[in-house]
Order: structure tokens, then sequence, then C-alpha cells
């Protein structure tokens, strides 16, 4: 194996096994309203892809059924000084699996 090949390698560990201490992380200390009503393996599964998205942490997963009837929509943390939020909403595709796309940042948070 060559040198540069190693490398890529190590790296794409790192990177892999870095997402997954942030997912868990996320996991622990994100506030989910309970209108959520996920499945454990579905609700992982959201937070693991907006935690592949951004650095920031997810400070809030809800649903707002005026707006996205059929998604969730997660906050992070961008900023403090004005409070900032990444805005994502997520869809769960015909895959089966949820998809999300960054809507924005705001400075207000609508997270029951």
């Amino acid at each position: 194996m060559h040198f540069r090949h190693l490398c890529a390698v190590i790296a794409g560990l790192i990177l892999a096994g870095c997402v997954a201490l942030r997912t868990a992380d996320n996991l622990r200390h994100t506030h989910i309203s309970p209108d959520v009503q996920l499945p454990k393996v579905e609700l992982e599964h959201v937070v693991r892809e907006v935690t592949r998205r951004t650095l920031n942490p997810i400070v809030c997963i809800t649903r707002i059924a005026a707006e996205y009837p059929d998604g969730i929509t997660v906050y992070t943390d961008v900023e403090h000084e004005p409070w900032r939020f990444g805005v994502y909403d997520l869809r769960k595709d015909t895959d089966g699996k949820w998809h999300s796309s960054f809507r924005g940042v705001s400075s207000i948070i609508a997270c029951p």
C-alpha cells in the first residue's frame, strides 16, 4: 500500500470515529420535543444525518406540523452573541431514510 493510500485510510477512520463520538454526544445532550415521537433507530439516524452536515452541536429536535407535517426540524448552536441557530429540515424519503436540507440561520428557536 502506498503512503498516500495509508494516510487516506487512517484519516477516514479518524473522521468516522469523530462523527460517531459527536453523534453520541448530540444524542445525550439534545432536547427532543415530545411531538417528535420517533423510534430510537430513526432518531439516531436523524441525529447522525445532521451531525454529518455540521460541526455545531444539536440543541433541539422538534416537529413543526404547520410548516412540515411529515418532517422533523433540527436546531444547532451557531453562535452566542447574538444567539443564532442553524435550522435543518429532514424528511423521510422513499428509500426509508431521513434526508436533510439546510434551511438557514435563525435567531428564534421553536422547540417546546
